[in-house]
């Protein structure tokens, strides 16, 4: 797959969750430019690298793996809902984050807003998670 290619939602979340589902990231930038809420798939392994923008709040979880390379921006909020785990990641959240119990966040998290953070979050930072110029949205080649 072309390392520049991107798919826009611009009015069903729902399709873009069963396409993630399905397809995995494969290097994408996936939008979803609704104000409606989003929740991901529960009990899956999402496999790939991508890049995921929500104009909605977002709910990731309960019980998703994110093994590869992820960029998540949520304007509208972030959840974690609990056994979430994030292997590398890159999170701007501009308004209120919540992580529930035994979630792993490996990478960076900015966030605006406030951050509610169960006790039991296992968070450390991933050597190349800030490293943008590496996101799948900016690499070059095929």
């Amino acid at each position: 797959m072309n390392s520049y290619a991107y798919e826009l939602y611009s009015s069903t979340p729902a399709d873009l969750v069963s396409d993630i589902g399905y397809d995995g990231l494969g290097g994408r930038l996936l939008v979803s430019s609704s104000t409606k809420a989003c929740t991901t798939l529960k009990n899956r392994t999402i496999e790939g690298d991508g890049l995921l923008a929500f104009r909605g709040a977002l709910t990731l979880g309960p019980d998703v793996h994110f093994p590869g390379r992820v960029v998540l921006y949520a304007y509208n909020g972030l959840t974690l809902q609990p056994n979430t785990r994030l292997d590398n990641v890159l999170i701007f959240c501009r308004s209120n984050l919540t992580v529930a119990e035994n979630c792993q966040i490996r990478g960076v998290v900015f966030v605006r807003g406030s951050a509610k953070v169960s006790s039991d979050v296992q968070l450390s930072l991933h050597p190349a998670a800030a490293d943008v110029w590496d996101t799948p949205s900016y690499r070059g080649g095929s």
